[in-house]
């Protein structure tokens, strides 16, 4: 399936490498790595993820070795990533989707 990146997500994204970029260039390249290896794996299992508690329609699943979580919805046979945040913050609620 074609996975799309909301600019929320791209955003979100920017943010977090940004932020470990100025800790490591080297850590950045790996969870960058990583954050796109879990976007192919939405690609190739759209409806693999774990459903959200207040909308059912979005999923989240985690960036492998990261304390990352990848938030998406499918719309018209299109896997959209709406959200990337910290897996330690408040669970996100769906709102302000796109």
């Amino acid at each position: 399936m074609r996975v799309r990146i909301s600019s929320r997500a791209r955003g979100d994204v920017i943010e977090i490498l940004g932020y470990i970029d100025t800790k490591s260039t080297r850590g950045a390249i790996v969870v960058k790595k990583a954050i796109c290896a879990a976007i192919r794996r939405i690609g190739d299992f759209p409806n693999g993820g774990r459903p959200l508690k207040r909308d059912h329609t979005i999923q989240s699943i985690p960036v492998n070795h990261y304390p990352y979580l990848l938030y998406w919805t499918i719309e018209s046979k299109e896997a959209w990533i709406l959200h990337v945040r910290h897996a330690k913050r408040q669970a996100w609620d769906g709102k302000s989707a796109l």
